[in-house]
Formats: structure tokens, C-alpha cells, sequence
């Protein structure tokens, strides 16, 4: 007769179980399967002790699985952490901030842009990624929505994000276009830019780029131009956006 199989791999093993393999074993991959455990078998809020602890680790890789899944999850949920919590995993954060690991330090960022958006610690990790020269387009990404989320940043993050809008990789593009969209009227020096976004082959950055233009304004005759352009555009939604902006112009 086989063997049933549980729905969830990792029921096989009780929470105190996974949690004394997470404090104690000796090899990171037992120690990581035992936090992915935890976050399988456990609501969000309740695996915020286990976060703070990696996050205190010395390990580098088990700091940066601990604050990347506590970035997706603000994503998610930006309240889901009760405000008891808060502040000791904000402090947990704040020295990754510095670390000498990229990986590290971007997920420390990604996570502390929603936790303490006016860090003056954050600002300083976030123009040390942006400034360096062998970032990955994955790691473009996040930054992207950081620079999204941190709008009082805007002098330092838009230069970036107007190199990065002509981005080889389209997701690249689609999360620079997503935030140039937040920061509204403070995306005003990538008008040039989000004009020639207009003609990008995703529409979704099409359509990101017509929505930007919109929170500025007065725009000059080239951008009315390429959006009265865009009104013909083959996807409705983009054309649909590039009529609300010129619309919005007038």
C-alpha cells in the first residue's frame, strides 16, 4: 500500500523540531531548509523571532535569506509586523546596512526602505549599490522598487533610473518605468527618457512610461508628440494611459 504523502513536505517534522535544527546544526543548508520550514508552517508573524535571529547570525548567506523573505513579505503586507516587533528587527537590520556583502546589503535595504524609509543609513547603503558597476539585473530590480518607494530620494536614484530605462533586460526596464511612475512629479529630469519608453517593445513599460509623463508637466512639444503617437498604440492600455496624460496636459 503506498505511503501517504503530506501536502506540506515539511509537516513531516514538528515547529520545535525545525526550530532546534535552525539554532543548532551545524551546516547552513540544514539551518536554511529549517527556516524555509518555518516560514511554510507558520504565519508570516509568527516567524519574526526566528528572522531577527538569522539576522543577528554571523553567517552572510542566512542574513540575506532572513531579509529577503522579510522584504517580500512587507511587500505583501506592510503592517504585518506588530509594532512590538518592529523595532528590534529594525535594529537587527541596521548594521547589515554596512555589510561588506552586496547580497547582504541590498536585502537589508529592500527591507528597511519599508520599515524606516528615513534612515539616513539606509540612503547611504542605497547610493553605494546604485554606485557600483557589476550589479546584476535581478539585483537592478529590487533596487528599482526601492528607489520607488524611498521618494525622498529622488535627486540620487533618478540619474539611475534614467540609465536603466534603456536597460537590456525587460524586467529591468518594467521595474524602472513602475518607479519613475511612483516618484511622480520628482521623475521630471527622466522626461527625455520616458518619452523614448513611449516606443519600448513592452507595453507594459508603455504603459508606465504614459503614466509618468503625467504627473508632469507642463511637458514639452516632443513628449505631447510621441503620446499623441501612443494613442494609436496597439495595446488599449497604453493608449488608454497616453489619452488620460494628454488629456491631463491641457
Amino acid at each position: 500500500m503506498p505511503r501517504d504523502i503530506p501536502l506540506n513536505p515539511y509537516a513531516s517534522r514538528s515547529v520545535a523540531e525545525w526550530r532546534s535544527v535552525l539554532g543548532s546544526a551545524a551546516a547552513i543548508e540544514e539551518r536554511y531548509r529549517a527556516f524555509v520550514a518555518l516560514t511554510e508552517l507558520l504565519p508570516p508573524g509568527d516567524v519574526l523571532g526566528d528572522v531577527a535571529s538569522l539576522l543577528n547570525s554571523t553567517d552572510s548567506e542566512l542574513q540575506a535569506t532572513a531579509a529577503n523573505w522579510l522584504g517580500r513579505q512587507l511587500v505583501r503586507s506592510p503592517e504585518f509586523i506588530p509594532s512590538t516587533q518592529a523595532e528590534p528587527i529594525r535594529l537587527a537590520l541596521q548594521p547589515l546596512l554596512t555589510s561588506e556583502d552586496p547580497d547582504v546589503q541590498l536585502a537589508a535595504v529592500r527591507a528597511m526602505c519599508r520599515l524606516d524609509a528615513g534612515s539616513i543609513a539606509l540612503a547611504t547603503a542605497l547610493g553605494v549599490l546604485l554606485s557600483r558597476d557589476d550589479i546584476q539585473p535581478t539585483s537592478q530590480v529590487v533596487l528599482a522598487d526601492v528607489c520607488g518607494v524611498l521618494t525622498g530620494q529622488a535627486a540620487v536614484t533618478v540619474p539611475t533610473l534614467q540609465e536603466w530605462l534603456s536597460a537590456e533586460q525587460a524586467d529591468v526596464r518594467e521595474a524602472t518605468a513602475a518607479a519613475l511612475l511612483q516618484l511622480e512629479a520628482a521623475a521630471a529630469p527622466a522626461i527625455a527618457e520616458l518619452t523614448t519608453a513611449l516606443d519600448d517593445e513592452e507595453p507594459l513599460v508603455r504603459e508606465y512610461a504614459a503614466k509618468a509623463l503625467g504627473n508632469i508637466g507642463p511637458l514639452p512639444s516632443s513628449s505631447r508628440e510621441a503620446l499623441l503617437t501612443a494613442c494609436d498604440d496597439e495595446d488599449e492600455i497604453v493608449a488608454a494611459a497616453a489619452r488620460a496624460t494628454l488629456a491631463s496636459q491641457k
